[in-house]
């Protein structure tokens, strides 16, 4: 589906721009010529073999039969219509290289681009390649895989498949499929490494085939470069050098900064890790979970400690906040800290992108929380509690959800009073003991105290989650934590991604902050009219249960 979305946005935008009726092609440096005979198929002659160009998501593509019941997509170089170039690809593709699986991926992208096509030519390949897909072989039980730097050669072989559940049985014969362990133990010339393969089935749109090597407490991932064989004479898989984890200066913030320095040069591996341990090391596919046997669990098991390592550096990995417009609105993000200090000016601690910089009013006006010289005295901030329990429009039994509607017209009710409130800030992975409640981040108003040792404290009042009005540290403590990392405190606006570092961020921002990132443009009025239709539905809710 993924392809096929990106397919229809690159025809519509090509269709708009410019609309090729004839041309010449430029394919595998020979030229082509095409003629247009629906919207999306142009009849190409190579030789005395028709074929057709499409648009695909990488731009133009020609549909040929390769060899008998064999498909192919080839990319198009260079578009010429009436002696100008209107297309001109600036991605140098890779030669194709025959395998099952790319025959497999030629065959579903042409059944799936042609599957509406009335051209003859466009038909006849539909039919090769819906012929071709009914027909796919399994990947064998033992396979050999050849690294790119031509040095690393391994055996692998499968692990074993756990025993079907009764729903998986069911599964396998209604859609006349198979589930199979997609691991592979592999050995090489090095006795230390311990090889981890995962090769998807043949036409699988899947997570493409990866080997992690591990050696010494380090992991090496490749997710390209290497061609796997099995028994038949036909290739089973080239997989090309791939590299997705290079700098990115388009988008929001470039992700290399989210990379601690240590991870460098193994960026891919670092990823894939940490993506792993957001699930307790369990495939989000499901895939580990088919495997059994003694050596496939004892490499998830390395792979596993490994893994942990990695979660456990970037607990204690040195940060800093990286501040950026995006969207029209002040961001903040961790980054590491020997990678973001040459990205701006310093500012609070944090360092400022030159966006910001340009709205540093805005910034001065959402990081600064104005001082306050009116305190409530201990006796009084448990009678405010009292009162905030006291109002029944606001449902403080309904903990799942709405804690910035409940903060913000507690913190309005208390400024009516004539309480000075600001609002403090909670953002990680948490949860509520005892509950299956986990909150994304979590908000309460905050009032000032002076002690009778004339100490002044700051008291968090929120019903929803204590018996009275506690100080911040007590109200951060009777939150659970799924992360490893420390308590980070911070000012407003709250890191968007905590979690992902292992921690947790605690920060004060005066009563009109609404959210945990900046909202410009939402007025009082915005505020007060979406936190009246929350609470009057989450009243609704409790009332539905008898509460």
């Amino acid at each position: 589906m993924k392809k096929f979305n990106a397919f229809i946005f690159i025809f519509c935008y090509l269709l708009m721009t410019k609309v090729v009726f004839g041309a010449k092609i430029t394919l595998e440096g020979k030229s082509v010529e095409c003629e247009q005979k629906e919207y999306n198929a142009w009849e190409c002659l190579e030789g005395n073999k028709k074929s057709i160009m499409v648009m695909t998501e990488n731009g133009y593509g020609v549909i040929s039969e390769s060899s008998p019941g064999v498909v192919t997509i080839r990319p198009v170089s260079k578009i010429i219509e009436n002696y100008q170039i209107i297309h001109e690809s600036a991605v140098k593709y890779p030669p194709f290289e025959d395998s099952k699986f790319n025959r497999a991926e030629a065959a579903y992208a042409a059944k799936e681009i042609l599957s509406t096509s009335k051209n003859p030519v466009a038909k006849e390949l539909f039919k090769i390649a819906e012929k071709y897909l009914g027909k796919i072989e399994e990947v064998g039980a033992n396979v050999k895989i050849k690294l790119g730097d031509g040095n690393s050669d391994y055996t692998c072989k499968r692990g074993e498949t756990r025993a079907y559940t009764p729903e998986e049985i069911k599964m396998q014969k209604e859609y006349k499929t198979k589930f199979e362990c997609a691991f592979f133990s592999c050995k090489g010339k090095d006795p230390k490494e311990s090889v981890l393969a995962m090769i998807p089935k043949i036409g699988s749109t899947m997570t493409p085939a990866t080997v992690m090597v591990m050696k010494d407490g380090q992991a090496k991932l490749h997710e390209g470069n290497f061609k796997i064989y099995d028994n038949s004479p036909l290739m089973l898989a080239s997989i090309n050098k791939t590299d997705f984890y290079g700098s990115d200066e388009g988008s929001a913030v470039n992700p290399d900064l989210f990379i601690p320095k240590k991870y460098d040069q193994s960026k891919s591996s670092f990823i894939y890790l940490n993506d792993l341990s957001k699930n307790n090391f369990q495939d989000t596919d499901g895939l580990m979970d088919l495997c059994s046997g003694k050596e496939i669990k004892k490499l998830f098991a390395e792979q596993k400690k490994i893994g942990e390592a990695v979660v456990n550096h970037l607990s204690e990995a040195d940060l800093i906040e990286f501040l950026k417009l995006i969207d029209g609105r002040i961001q903040s993000h961790y980054i590491d800290r020997s990678k973001g200090l040459t990205l701006g000016c310093m500012y609070q601690g944090k360092i400022i992108d030159s966006s910001v910089m340009n709205q540093f009013p805005r910034l001065e006006q959402i990081s600064n929380v104005k001082p306050n010289d009116k305190y409530l005295t201990p006796n009084e901030v448990q009678e405010l509690y009292k009162k905030a329990v006291a109002m029944k429009d606001i449902p403080f039994g309904y903990k799942y959800d709405g804690c910035y509607a409940r903060a913000h017209l507690m913190s309005r009710r208390f400024e009516e009073m004539g309480i000075a409130t600001k609002k403090v800030w909670i953002k990680g992975k948490l949860f509520v003991p005892g509950t299956d409640i986990e909150w994304d981040y979590h908000v309460a108003p905050v009032v000032e105290v002076k002690e009778k040792n004339g100490k002044i404290q700051q008291y968090v009042i929120d019903p929803s989650l204590n018996s009275k009005a506690v100080t911040v540290d007590e109200w951060v403590a009777s939150m659970g934590r799924k992360t490893k990392g420390p308590i980070m405190k911070t000012t407003y606006p709250m890191p968007a991604n905590p979690v992902d570092f292992q921690r947790t961020t605690v920060g004060i921002s005066s009563s009109d902050l609404f959210a945990p990132g900046d909202t410009p443009n939402l007025t009082e009025e915005l505020k007060m009219k979406h936190v009246s239709e929350k609470l009057q539905k989450f009243r609704e809710v409790l009332a539905s249960q008898g509460k």
